[in-house]
This record gives C-alpha cells, structure tokens and sequence, in this order.
C-alpha cells in the first residue's frame, strides 16, 4: 500500500462516551486517503471494547501505552505516522465531513503554509449544538501571526491540519504542559511558518464536565507554561515582540494564577510566587504589591490585619467593597 496522505492523531483516555462518534466522524470524512491513528493512553474504563469493532478498517491503527497525557499521546501517534499531513481529533469531537478535503486543497494551493485551521462549533454531551457563555478566544488568525498567538491562544486544535514536516522541523510536542502542547507548538510553526485559515466551521467542540478547558485556572497555567517554554526557546522573542508585550501577558498570567491560589486554594506560597512574577512583569501595579505582601503573612497576622481593617472601615463609614 502506498503511503496516505493524512495522519490523523486521535489519543484516547478514557474515552468510551463519545470516541466512537469521534472515530465515525473520521471515517466519513469525503476525503479518504487518510490513517487514523488511535492512542489508548492507558485508559482504565471500556475505551478498548468500544475501539475494538473499528479495528477491522484498514485505515486504522491502534496502539496502547501507560498514561502519560495527551501530547505524550500525540508524539507516539506522530512518530509512527506514514502521512504528509497531521490532523488532531480528540476522543470526543467531532470533524464536518468536508474538512480535510478543503484543507488539503488548500495546503496544496498554498505551499508555504505550515499549517491550516479553520472555525469550530459547539455541541454538548448530547451532540446538541451550544454556546459557550464566554468568549473562546478563537479567531481568524493567519500569515505571520507569531506575535497574535503569543498574546493569546488563536487556534482550536480540532481544527488544525499542519505539514508533517513543519512538525518535524520544530521538534515534538512538549510533554511537560499536558493540554498546552498545542498551543505551545503553534506558536513554535508560527515563528518559521505563514499561518492559513478557512473561514468556516470544519469541526464540532464537544463540552461536558470532564473538559480541561473547562477548568479556567489549569488552562492559564498551562498557558502560562506554554508561554515560558517558548521564551526559553527563544530568547529573542522578548525583542521580536518587544517587552511591552511580553510583559503584559506574563503579568496576565501570573496575576491570574495568584488570585486564584490566593482566594481559591488558600495556598498563599504558591500565590505569593505568582505574585512576584507579575511585580517583575509590571512593576507600577500597587496592587501586586498589597496581595504579595497579605500572602507573606501568616494566618494569625492575616486575622488581626482583617479585624482591623474592618474597624478601620467602620470608623471612617466606607461601605464594603463588592
């Protein structure tokens, strides 16, 4: 058999829900030379059972491994892979049926490209179509976006078709930042690469509980890690952007991050380390500076700063602050 022109990258962990519409919405892609390659990462529920009927197609290629995260599970799948393109399906999405067609048609008219996305949808855990009640921060990104992608996560992995070898030419994915791999390795393409998008909806997102990026504060600090792995890779990046720019994300990022350690998990070492980052990122923001040092203190000194400063607010009538 000569080899396909598309690989496309399906890592499974406990998948059993919904990996069959996933695979399915594969297999009835109207482009067909494809392989799909399934990675059950050392899943602990039925997944295997439920893959197992599939195995029969010829297309598909089935591997298991211990788990160890989803962007483990996407470089075992790339590096057995036989196409020149690399597609990312999750167990629980779904594909429209024209997307790799109109994306290798693309990426034929457009060789310099390193990669192609395009716009998703949403849909729930019945496959009813949904909105999100914020604003994903997906948009119509494409040439040499480097820069937009560092100041924020443009591109939906579901969405994506890159050049095998654009993948190659930047090095694998990072395994230590599980679920901001992708965004990591975009913004690695995007500084050799001209970015392509299809403005049309080629897939559907699926939200349900067991979303990472449901988890707000996971996806800053996977960002976060996106983002310090790229300025350790490139260090000329900070004057390719310029510090402005830098700057502000990291302060973003980090002051997020101590909040939620602050006043969530009440971890006040972990939100006072955060809290020095942003103070390095943006020195003039005072209030940095007054959450840094109520994270210093210890719990009784917090209680007895707390009881006075509510005596304070009481003399001098200042209401509470919402």
């Amino acid at each position: 058999m000569t080899a396909p022109v598309i690989s496309i990258l399906m890592p499974v962990f406990n998948g059993a829900a919904y990996v069959n519409q996933a695979i399915e919405s594969a297999l009835a892609q109207t482009y067909q030379d494809f392989e799909l390659i399934i990675v059950n990462d050392g899943s602990t529920d039925n997944s295997a059972e439920v893959i197992r009927p599939y195995l029969a197609d010829p297309r598909i290629r089935y591997l298991e491994q211990p788990n160890g995260g989803v962007a483990a599970a996407r470089n075992a799948a790339i590096r057995v892979a036989h196409g020149r393109y690399i597609g990312f399906l999750d167990q629980d999405d779904l594909w429209l049926p024209e997307k790799l067609d109109l994306q290798v048609q693309y990426l034929h008219e457009h060789p310099d490209v390193g990669m192609v996305h395009a716009n998703q949808s949403y849909i729930d855990s019945d496959s009813r179509h949904t909105r999100l009640p914020f604003d994903d921060g997906f948009a119509k990104v494409s040439g040499w976006c480097f820069r937009d992608l560092f100041i924020r996560n443009r591109i939906a992995v579901l969405t994506v078709l890159a050049r095998k070898s654009a993948l190659d030419s930047v090095g694998p994915l990072n395994e230590t930042i599980p679920g901001g791999d992708d965004y990591e390795m975009w913004m690695r393409i995007s500084k050799h690469f001209p970015i392509g998008h299809l403005d049309q909806v080629l897939a559907h997102y699926r939200t349900h509980g067991s979303n990472v990026s449901n988890d707000n504060f996971r996806m800053t600090r996977t960002d976060l890690g996106a983002i310090q792995s790229i300025l350790r890779r490139y260090p000329e990046a900070r004057k390719e952007l310029g510090a402005d720019v830098v700057d502000a994300r990291l302060f973003e990022l980090n002051y997020q991050l101590g909040g939620w350690y602050m006043w969530k998990a009440q971890d006040h070492a972990s939100a006072r380390h955060h809290y020095w980052q942003a103070i390095r990122a943006r020195p003039f923001y005072f209030k940095s500076y007054r959450r840094f040092v109520w994270c210093s203190l210890n719990d009784s000194q917090r209680r007895m700063l707390g009881w006075y400063w509510q005596k304070l607010k009481t003399a001098l009538r200042i209401a509470p602050r919402t």
